[in-house]
């Protein structure tokens, strides 16, 4: 999450925002969690990020966490797109189900 929040080269207050809300969901495992946590000082690249989960299902959830916290009012930038294109490919996941996973989320 916070790698694709920095696609762009920043992490702005709504990013950081939407991370703090997804690590408090327990959604994610407590291992990945502290993961995240450690990332907000370093961050992982997108190889290092695929390496981290080992089922479909866990790919496509990290995958979930990223494609969100890139999205803001004015939509998904350019950068972040090119990263989430590389994160997906990194996972094993194709261009038409990282499509569909966004589209889960942004309809």
């Amino acid at each position: 999450m916070v790698a694709a929040a920095l696609a762009d080269g920043t992490l702005s207050p709504a990013e950081r925002t939407r991370i703090q809300e997804r690590l408090g969901s327990g959604e994610l495992p407590a291992e990945q969690a502290a993961q995240v946590r450690r990332e907000l000082l370093v961050p992982a690249s997108p190889a290092e990020l695929a390496a981290m989960v080992a089922t479909d299902a866990e790919r496509e959830l990290l995958y979930r966490f990223a494609a969100l916290v890139t999205m803001t009012d004015a939509g998904v930038s350019p950068a972040e797109a090119a990263w989430l294109s590389i994160f997906a490919t990194a996972l094993g996941l194709s261009a038409e189900r990282a499509k569909a996973l966004a589209g889960d989320l942004f309809g």
